[in-house]
């Protein structure tokens, strides 16, 4: 999310005060839609998110304008909005705020069903192919993967949630021998 001025999140506090809602459904989402235009189109800007424009259903309806926050940068900006809110929204934004973190996390890495590495045997591949010279197919023999599974770990296309740091000092547990 990028940087709001002090004035800016006061203004979009206000706003999110009288005309917002905070819900977690499948993720922590802030929602704002109104029939005025420029009004949401600013609070899009500063919540770097898009509007959705909803023409009117009816004729003598108005145009309504939506924009929502989703995820990590909802959060995000949830937490700087929560000092800034009467107690009905500050009571809000805690449950969406609760429900963020009890939520299960993506199934990636060994959470996913599928997976035949587990998180610390990302350093030792990187160790082992980048510093140690192993070739990927004899990785891949080892772990019981696919090269091209190993590849995406050295390339970090795959599991990007672990550090990308190479150990100083071998990994632990006699692993390299086997090699």
């Amino acid at each position: 999310m990028k940087p709001m001025s002090e004035q800016d999140l006061y203004w979009l506090a206000g706003l999110l005060e009288g005309e917002g809602s905070f819900v977690c459904y499948s993720s922590p989402t802030i929602q704002l839609g109104m029939t005025d235009k420029d009004v949401v189109e600013k609070a899009a800007n500063l919540m770097n998110t898009t509007m959705k424009t909803y023409p009117a259903a009816k004729k003598h309806w108005k145009t309504r304008y939506h924009a929502n926050l989703h995820g990590q940068d909802a959060i995000v900006l949830l937490s700087k909005l929560l000092p800034l809110m009467g107690n009905r929204r500050s009571d809000q934004i805690k449950t969406v705020l609760q429900k963020a973190d009890e939520r299960p996390g993506p199934r990636r890495g060994e959470k996913h069903k599928q997976s035949k590495l587990k998180a610390s045997d990302i350093p030792l591949i990187k160790y082992l192919h980048n510093v140690r010279g192993i070739s990927k197919y004899k990785l891949a023999k080892h772990y019981g993967v696919r090269d091209t599974t190993i590849r995406s770990v050295i390339i970090g296309k795959t599991w990007k949630h672990i550090k990308d740091e190479l150990p100083d000092v071998p990994p632990a547990g006699g692993q390299i021998e086997q090699f």
